[in-house]
């Protein structure tokens, strides 16, 4: 009987490994025994205005700094919060940080605007803004504008789709006044694509719901509209930019459909992506530092970003 309890504890993490075994990719249960929470020392960090918008708010990011230390133009990964689009900052889940410094990529993890009233504009409009302030002090910081990568996870996953997918979209603004700019590839981590099929399809109306009524003003059936202008996959187009999608097959949260439907647009447009589906892992597993699955998607995000960054970027 024991041995029988022991093997389904560790059922789903041996599953796992054998999924990431047919991906080439690494991992170690041991590890993952070990839990260890997605947090870094922020010391040497500054944290930067990057827009006033109309309502006089403060748009604030911080910047983490690769520790690689060269003199040219560096690559950046603007890095987006999740929270259900009605909580979350940008001090949340900074081991992503310091990684991709190691990696040698400049990090600018971003706060924006939160509800009441409802943001379904203002949060897009706002990253779209910290991408035009990167462009605008490119020089000083020394930014490679053809290398600007977004990654997310949840509903900052999703923010960072919309944003991307829609850069030149007048119904969706920068909240100031920056250049519309492109980003070179977005990292998904279980992000919502289509708002109105998770309203309907959460295993969590609690918290999905919920949050989608305050980003949005309401239900699906009183905006249609807004849910279908807010919904990443409404904006896939050939030009969109490549993206990479990781998801879990058991979230609760956010259901992998959200991801499949996704892969499926991309893939119709012709728009670069790859996408990895990690069976018997739950919403919010990158909380886990050690997990599994964490070690899967850091491995999958390290190549997927060689991949991108493998021809001679423009822009500067």
């Amino acid at each position: 009987m024991l041995i029988l309890v022991l093997y389904l504890m560790l059922w789903p993490s041996l599953t796992l490994k054998k999924a990431a075994k047919s991906w080439n990719v690494p991992v170690s249960i041991g590890q993952a025994l070990s839990y260890q929470f997605n947090t870094a020392n922020a010391a040497g960090i500054m944290t930067i205005k990057y827009g006033i918008p109309a309502d006089s708010s403060d748009l604030l990011m911080d910047y983490w700094p690769s520790i690689k230390k060269d003199t040219g133009f560096r690559p950046v990964i603007v890095k987006v919060h999740g929270g259900g689009w009605v909580a979350g900052s940008r001090k949340e889940l900074t081991a992503w940080n310091r990684w991709f410094n190691e990696l040698g990529y400049d990090v600018f993890d971003l706060d924006y605007r939160l509800p009441p009233p409802e943001r379904w504009q203002d949060q897009t409009g706002d990253i779209k803004s910290a991408i035009g302030w990167l462009v605008n002090n490119a020089q000083q910081f020394r930014i490679d504008t053809g290398r600007i990568i977004m990654m997310g996870n949840s509903a900052g996953a999703s923010l960072a789709l919309l944003a991307a997918y829609s850069y030149n979209d007048f119904r969706l603004p920068p909240s100031c006044d920056v250049p519309h700019a492109r980003v070179r590839a977005v990292v998904d981590i279980y992000g919502p694509s289509d708002m109105a099929m998770l309203y309907a399809t959460t295993g969590s109306t609690s918290l999905a719901n919920y949050g989608l009524q305050r980003y949005i003003g309401g239900a699906p059936v009183d905006f249609r509209e807004r849910y279908d202008m807010v919904s990443p996959v409404a904006h896939v187009t050939p030009s969109s930019p490549a993206t990479l999608i990781i998801h879990g097959e058991k979230d609760r949260i956010v259901p992998v459909t959200q991801s499949l439907i996704l892969a499926n647009a991309l893939k119709k447009a012709g728009v670069p992506y790859e996408f990895y589906s990690l069976p018997y892992t739950d919403h919010s597993f990158d909380f886990n530092w050690n997990s599994i699955a964490s070690q899967i998607a850091r491995e999958e995000i390290s190549q997927f970003l060689e991949k991108v960054n493998n021809q001679k970027s423009i822009g500067n």
